[in-house]
């Protein structure tokens, strides 16, 4: 069924509808043209949108069949108000079988469709967040020196950064972003433990 009615075709039907009047002698052409408009932007009509524009009062039977054809004619499908509500319902029950599996079988899709339903941090709460770890490691290494067997650690450790041959590698020890100046925390560490 064409979606929208070419101008053509509304042309013949307004040749057709010259012959077609109402039971009073009135003119229906009016009406018709409003049911094949309807039927232009929905793409079909029910009889019920038939019906409520031509009530029978209006029109004959023979003249109600006469507009059947015409519409018919246009390749306007007319429909029962059931069809229409029926497709117009979501689909019930099971999906098909190739469908759970498609879902199953992409754990990827999975992933990222749960992953899209977890809210991100905005740029405070990210500032925020490193905020509160730099004050926990800074705690953490406060009650850490405080503590009277830290010192001792510390000073073993640099015992062994600085023997010759080395016990322990800079690099496990000290933090990436020192390695450029490793040289002269070795000078330092050197001069430490030596008093």
């Amino acid at each position: 069924m064409p979606r929208f009615l070419s101008d053509a075709a509304l042309v013949s039907a307004e040749q057709l509808l010259g012959s077609i009047k109402s039971q009073s002698g009135a003119d229906l052409s009016e009406k018709i043209k409003d049911l094949i408009r309807l039927a232009r932007e929905q793409g079909y009509l029910t009889f019920d949108d038939v019906h409520e524009a031509l009530p029978e009062t209006l029109i004959s039977a023979e003249g109600l069949a006469e507009v059947y054809r015409i519409l018919g004619n246009l390749d306007i499908e007319i429909i029962d108000q059931s069809e229409v509500d029926r497709a117009q319902q979501p689909q019930r029950g099971e999906p098909d079988e190739e469908a759970k599996l498609d879902a199953l079988d992409d754990p990827l899709r999975m992933y990222l469709s749960q992953m899209g339903k977890v809210p991100l941090l905005t740029r405070e709460g990210e500032v925020a967040i490193c905020k509160r770890i730099e004050e926990a490691e800074n705690e953490v290494k406060r009650i850490l020196f405080s503590l009277g067997f830290a010192a001792k650690e510390h000073i073993a450790l640099a015992e062994k950064l600085v023997a010759e041959p080395p016990k322990e590698r800079f690099d496990r020890v000290i933090l990436d972003a020192r390695l450029p100046e490793r040289e002269s925390h070795l000078r330092a560490l050197r001069r430490l433990v030596k008093r």
